[in-house]
């Protein structure tokens, strides 16, 4: 990457297909899809997602209703920080960042701040837990959430896992202890921009 700042790349966020990888430098991407979130058939504005990639390879997801921080911390370990609402559209570019450090690395410890997140849609949570069970065996997530919604959606995916790959916090402190431990020099950007 340079280090003139900021500099983007287009993700693939379909469902077909290359599955997240990147293709190099070009403008923002921009994807935009009708969703119908409030369940009444209306299609609801289309989603635009934003990604871009920072000069220190962090990238960085957003739309209207939420956005994701992907950081790789280290080999095998990856902090993402996660706000709003997350619908399906933000999984291909999380998975690609999880599956490209799992395959240089042959495992993965996941580090999510979801203290943030507001809600995940089942378009989000159900091929997440698909992923869940395929890697079990390479994977473990120290999941931080502010609400009881955020804590059932982790259980419910660890009970279709059928094992306990996200163990959920609720107390920053108890969060960061967990991270350190899985990767001693964690730093928690949160007390740091605060």
């Amino acid at each position: 990457m340079s280090s003139r700042g900021a500099r983007a790349h287009f993700v693939r966020h379909g469902r077909t297909g290359d599955r997240g990888r990147e293709f190099g430098p070009f403008t923002p991407a921009l994807v935009a899809a009708p969703s119908c979130d409030d369940g009444s058939g209306v299609p609801a504005e289309p989603e635009i997602l934003k990604t871009r990639t920072l000069a220190d390879g962090t990238t960085v997801v957003e739309s209207a209703r939420g956005s994701v921080t992907l950081s790789r911390l280290g080999p095998g370990v990856v902090l993402f920080q996660c706000r709003g609402t997350l619908s399906g559209k933000f999984y291909w570019p999380m998975v690609g960042v999880a599956k490209r450090e799992m395959d240089a690395h042959g495992s993965l410890a996941m580090l999510v701040d979801g203290w943030d997140l507001k809600s995940v849609n089942t378009d989000f949570r159900e091929p997440w837990t698909e992923w869940f069970k395929e890697h079990r065996d390479r994977f473990r997530m120290r999941l931080l959430v502010r609400t009881k919604l955020m804590e059932m959606a982790a259980s419910l995916a660890n009970l279709l896992t059928g094992i306990a790959v996200i163990k959920t916090f609720s107390n920053v402190p108890a969060w960061e202890s967990a991270c350190t431990a899985e990767f001693a020099s964690f730093r928690n950007v949160r007390r740091e921009t605060a």
